[in-house]
């Protein structure tokens, strides 16, 4: 298991967990980082933030901070 943040781009993963204030977790719940999801990185800006993901069919912006609230676990860690 790993950080959504830790992802090279181009890797797809599930959700494992969200931690983190409980605003940001809800407010990550709600644009649907829920447990079981899959979530692929799609690129990074510049200097590496924000990042941008594939989640649920949709392409979102998260920011490095948002996302190493974001646990992982990758088809290899099986």
């Amino acid at each position: 298991m790993t950080d959504l943040s830790d992802l090279p781009d181009g890797a797809r993963a599930r959700v494992d967990s969200v931690s983190g204030e409980p605003l940001l977790r809800e407010r990550l719940v709600e644009l649907g980082f829920t447990a079981g999801a899959e979530v692929e990185v799609k690129g990074r800006a510049l200097l590496g933030d924000p990042i941008e993901v594939r989640l649920r069919g949709g392409l979102l912006a998260v920011r490095r901070d948002e996302a190493r609230c974001v646990r992982v676990r990758t088809e290899d860690a099986r």
